[in-house]
């Protein structure tokens, strides 16, 4: 069970209550694949570029990611990442455009397309971790995202009947499932049943002697 919309910590930071929900699940190797990436271009800043604030900053907010990960997408966490990716990939933008008006023509390729992959890695991550908050949040997702989960329902596996989606309780989901003599857990009308032969449903309706003789 997720928090209801707009019960936070100190006023904005949402709060976890029961497990992340099924699109964090789902992202969460998608995650992974970004803080490898992040690490990586973290490695090579640290060996072919010069600013100390920037690779602290970036220090921090992988490490951040990764403890981040290891805790399934808690969106606490998330949310304070996102926050630190959003303000470390600001400060490398402007670094970027400062440093590139002063002396864009000394940069080589590697130069070049390291300081473009900086602040591009930790945009996404900010990106990604609103996706998960607005999932968390219940609102709606920019590009149609998340539209598998809460767009068009789930498909019962027994009897193909459309079910409410968009909700993290299995129970919920299972409704309209069970068919029976007394109707469903819905609250669907029951089956038409004929107690004429067998009034107290006790036994089945008798076959017929197929030795019987007929006069």
């Amino acid at each position: 069970m997720n928090a209801p919309a707009g019960q936070f910590i100190a006023g904005w930071m949402p709060m976890q209550v029961g497990t992340p929900t099924d699109f964090a699940r789902r992202h969460r190797t998608t995650m992974s694949y970004l803080l490898v990436a992040q690490l990586i271009i973290l490695l090579l800043r640290m060996c072919l570029l010069s600013n100390i604030i920037g690779i602290v900053l970036q220090c921090v907010m992988v490490l951040l990611g990764w403890y981040t990960w290891t805790v399934d997408l808690h969106i606490t966490y998330m949310c304070v990442w996102g926050v630190f990716c959003f303000a470390t990939g600001c400060y490398d933008t402007i670094v970027c455009l400062i440093v590139g008006m002063i002396g864009f023509l000394e940069f080589t390729v590697i130069e070049f397309v390291l300081r473009f992959c900086v602040p591009a890695s930790e945009l996404a991550g900010a990106m990604f971790a609103y996706l998960i908050f607005c999932d968390h949040q219940g609102l709606p997702m920019p590009f149609g995202l998340g539209s598998e989960v809460k767009g068009e329902g789930n498909q019962s596996l027994l009897d193909g009947n459309k079910m409410e989606s968009g909700t993290n309780n299995s129970l919920l989901k299972s409704i309209g499932a069970w068919r029976g003599a007394y109707g469903t857990l819905s609250g669907k009308p029951p089956s038409p049943i004929n107690t004429q032969d067998n009034p107290f449903m006790t036994h089945g309706k008798p076959k017929e002697n197929p030795f019987a003789t007929h006069v």
